[in-house]
């Protein structure tokens, strides 16, 4: 499993299990996604989550995805790269978008790991997107 596929394995089952209004599940992770998921902890499209390490020492996670009163969820991930195209997006470019995205956020690969585009520009860093999490 490649970097990409896995982000878009993460969040495909987070999307999937708050549809189906579980309210805790468990999967397994690589060490590149814990920062991801505290991405989405500081956007509120997961309400906690627990990660621990077996005898094997594969990584897995307990998540429990937030939901509003209704038990709706209140986000939808758009994937942006293939491993056909790669969506290069610059420092000027983030600073154009943070003033017209609103409540979306996008999601950079960067060489400091993936980052949301808040922290890229505070890092001074462009990089590939990897897709926007409309909330």
């Amino acid at each position: 499993m490649n970097y990409t596929s896995s982000v878009n394995y993460l969040l495909n089952h987070v999307s999937f299990n708050s549809k189906n209004k579980k309210l805790i599940f468990k999967i397994q992770i690589n060490k590149n996604l814990i920062r991801l998921l505290f991405i989405l902890k500081k956007h509120s499209i997961i309400s906690s989550f627990n990660v621990f390490k077996n005898v094997k020492n594969r990584f897995f996670v307990y998540i429990s995805p937030s939901y509003n009163k209704n038990l709706h969820i209140n986000f939808y991930f758009k994937s942006y790269f293939l491993p056909s195209r790669k969506f290069l997006i610059s420092l000027k470019a983030l600073k154009l978008i943070k003033n017209r995205t609103g409540n979306s956020t996008y999601i950079i690969s960067s060489s400091r790991g993936i980052i949301d585009h808040e922290q890229a520009i505070n890092f001074h860093k462009s990089g590939i997107l990897m897709g926007i999490i409309h909330s």
